[in-house]
């Protein structure tokens, strides 16, 4: 599986209203369907680097949602 070859990742957004960048998320591994929660943010950009990984990784795709905290 190419997610598992993923050994370090971390989420960036872009912040319209100081014009920088904030790291929001770093993480390990991704496999399947990974989750990685972190608080709300107004941003016009979400980046998703890879920062540790072997050869022939491949990450299909990233999809972020708001959720309401109950």
């Amino acid at each position: 599986a190419g997610g598992e070859r993923i050994r370090g990742f971390r989420i960036t957004a872009n912040v319209p209203v100081t014009g920088g960048q904030v790291q929001l998320y770093e993480g390990r591994t991704v496999g399947y369907k990974r989750i990685a929660m972190f608080p709300t943010i107004r941003a016009s950009e979400l980046t998703v680097e890879i920062t540790d990984c072997e050869e022939g990784y491949s990450l299909t795709s990233a999809v972020a949602y708001y959720v309401e905290r109950m």
